[in-house]
């Protein structure tokens, strides 16, 4: 019962569009993938998921670093990037808290897991979102 309550409320807002393409929401993706197991099981699996989610985010985050400083540009361009790469991603772990935390506090009355588990699923979604972003954002950075 309580996963079909967490699949429910991340179901509601699973697709969105990219570019004119549907897509599936990451966070409610990896509720799926998780399904398979038992309580603890799918607990773990999402833990895991997230752990995973902040190593990618960890190197796309590097990889986008690395690609700001091999970009052909002028100094001063390089340096406003680097800055804002770092403002960015400072303001993005606020972000995420807070947004984490608002769609936890949606889940309302459920009990405690059900709750951790939101906000896991959350924090594996955005991470995959972010990572996503900086592949993109810096993937046709002209390098020298």
């Amino acid at each position: 019962m309580w996963r079909k309550f967490i699949l429910a409320c991340a179901c509601a807002m699973a697709f969105t569009e990219v570019h004119g393409e549907p897509q599936v929401d990451a966070a409610a993706a990896v509720l799926e993938q998780c399904d398979e197991f038992s309580q603890a099981g799918f607990r773990e699996c999402l833990q895991r998921k997230v752990r995973n989610s902040l190593k990618s985010l960890a190197r796309a985050e590097a990889r986008a670093a690395i690609s700001v400083e091999r970009w052909d540009e002028d100094e001063q361009y390089i340096a406003r990037a680097r800055s804002r790469l770092r403002a960015s991603k400072n303001a993005f772990v606020k972000y995420r808290d807070a947004q984490c935390a608002f769609a936890t506090s949606l889940g309302g009355g459920a009990i405690g897991a059900a709750l951790e588990m939101r906000r896991l699923a959350c924090v594996y979604g955005l991470n995959t979102e972010r990572t996503v972003a900086l592949k993109r954002l810096t993937e046709t950075m002209p390098l020298e």
